[in-house]
């Protein structure tokens, strides 16, 4: 998940549509009707005012008054959009796409053709108004996420791609006038990234499937291949990666990473798993999460306040760093796929069928269901998930 930012949003208005409440000790979340039902796959909030939501179909929403309207946002594609992510009001990446190769050709032939149909990296300069489509040095994988640490810094993950199904980090250091993947290595076989996590320029943090990592010709000596697992470090800024893994099984994954510094972060994934460090990643401890429910995605504000959220509309919330996460119910059946949590008072979720929601957390009630007297499931190697 993206990198903790600072917002505060009161009660918000959608386009004319109220806010609906939910009961049954879920007061605190409520539904933000958007208008319509298209899957939500990403989500990120700037400030007190400027939001952004990106979907299935190329959807792109975007408030600019503090959540009262949202406004639809053309960006002339029609791809699945997945992860967006904005460095201040004017300037943004939205990422997204499908697996797309030439007929007849090999997996980087047409790499000048992406952004075209089924793979998408946008850019703004204008708060949405209008928007560049960037290219990449791959041209057969699936966008799933973008963390920019600044104006010209960023990463995107991918993988599963027809062909070629890996997972590559793709960098840039001049705003996305050229992606690269250095160095040129892949998870391997069939080992997408799902989510990226930079607290700074040169600490960061890649999740998805456990699987090894192998590299091509001259980048021999850039990567650690001690052992193999689902988490991906860098302490200076991509030159060099070690391969982490917390305790997950041989094909198990992680879908959502966050870290609130360099040293204190949290990875969530398949039937419910959650781990937590406190030195980088050296070493992991799994907290009890109460589900075996897949969980998407996870954001903390600071080392004791998170928010992680999964499949069949699982929304787990925290105040001590994850020793005790609470599980609440009766919220939404529909699948929930990104959290933006911006500070101390206020997590906002999107989800499927046009699923959004948001909650004072200053007014955290007693959910209905706890994890603390459930224990964690067994790790389990599971079939092929529902990815954002």
């Amino acid at each position: 998940m993206k990198r903790f930012l600072l917002f505060a949003m009161t009660g918000c208005l959608i386009a004319g549509f109220a806010v609906t409440v939910f009961g049954g000790g879920n007061q605190d979340w409520k539904q933000v009707k958007v208008g319509l039902k298209k899957n939500l796959r990403g989500v990120h909030f700037l400030d007190s005012e400027n939001g952004w939501i990106v979907g299935d179909k190329g959807t792109i929403l975007h408030t600019s008054d503090g959540c009262k309207t949202w406004t639809t946002v053309d960006a002339g594609v029609s791809a699945v959009l997945r992860g967006v992510d904005f460095v201040d009001k004017k300037e943004g990446w939205v990422v997204g796409g499908g697996s797309r190769i030439v007929k007849g050709g090999s997996m980087f032939e047409g790499r000048n053709m992406v952004g075209q149909d089924g793979i998408a990296i946008l850019h703004t300069t204008d708060g949405g108004k209008t928007w560049e489509r960037q290219r990449s040095g791959i041209n057969n994988f699936t966008f799933w996420n973008v963390d920019m640490i600044d104006a010209k810094k960023g990463w995107i993950v991918t993988g599963i791609g027809k062909e070629h199904p890996d997972g590559h980090w793709n960098k840039t250091t001049d705003g996305g006038k050229r992606w690269s993947f250095p160095p040129q290595a892949y998870l391997r076989p069939a080992r997408p990234l799902f989510d990226v996590c930079f607290v700074d320029a040169k600490h960061g943090w890649c999740v998805g499937y456990r699987g090894r990592i192998e590299f091509q010709g001259a980048f021999v000596g850039m990567l650690k291949l001690e052992k193999d697992g689902p988490v991906l470090h860098t302490s200076d800024g991509g030159n060099t990666w070690e391969v982490q893994n917390p305790g997950t099984p041989l094909g198990s994954f992680l879908c959502g990473v966050s870290f609130t510094d360099k040293k204190t972060g949290w990875v969530v994934g398949e039937k419910g798993t959650i781990y937590h460090t406190t030195d980088a990643g050296k070493t992991w401890k799994q907290q009890k999460s109460g589900t075996k429910k897949t969980l998407r995605d996870v954001a903390f504000v600071d080392e004791k306040t998170g928010c992680a959220v999964g499949d069949g509309g699982t929304i787990l919330t925290t105040t001590d760093g994850g020793k005790k996460w609470k599980l609440w119910s009766k919220v939404t059946d529909n699948d929930l796929r990104a959290v933006s949590f911006p500070d101390k008072e206020m997590c906002f979720v999107v989800g499927d069928k046009g699923t959004a929601l948001q909650r004072k957390f200053s007014k955290l009630s007693k959910p209905s269901t706890s994890s603390t007297s459930v224990k964690p499931s067994k790790p389990s190697t599971s079939s092929k998930p529902k990815w954002r």
